[in-house]
Order: structure tokens, then sequence, then C-alpha cells
């Protein structure tokens, strides 16, 4: 839980690691923003909506339970 929790500020500062989420959450139907690598709003909510299909927290950070739910989805 340490690892994760000084990874996910970090990967939600990386620019290309959130294109590429956002390319993954337009494709999984939960995303319809720019793919900007700017983790704002709408990015957020997408990974809020992919964390409840998980049945896990809403938070809409990327932590690695969600990054597993994610890999799973696709």
């Amino acid at each position: 839980l340490q690892t994760d929790a000084l990874l996910t500020p970090l990967l939600m500062a990386d620019t290309a690691y959130v294109e590429d989420l956002q390319e993954t959450l337009t494709d999984l139907g939960v995303y319809s923003g720019p793919i900007d690598g700017d983790y704002g709003k709408g990015t957020k909510a997408a990974v809020e909506k992919i964390q409840a299909s998980c049945e896990l927290e809403e938070t809409g950070t990327i932590d690695i339970a969600t990054r597993i739910c994610i890999d799973q989805a696709g």
C-alpha cells in the first residue's frame, strides 16, 4: 500500500500515462473527453465509473486495484 500511495500521484501527473489511460477508458466506453494527458474531472469521473463496476471505492484515483480492474475490463 505504501508503494501504491507513492506511485499514484506520479502516474496521475505523467502526461503520457494519462493519455494511455484516457485512450483505454475511451475504448471501455466510460470516457468521451479529449485525449490530452490532463487528469481532470472527466478522467476522474471515468475512473470512478470503472471503480464502481469493479465494486471498488470510488475515489477517482489510480491505484493498483483500479489498474487491475481496468486491465481485466479491457
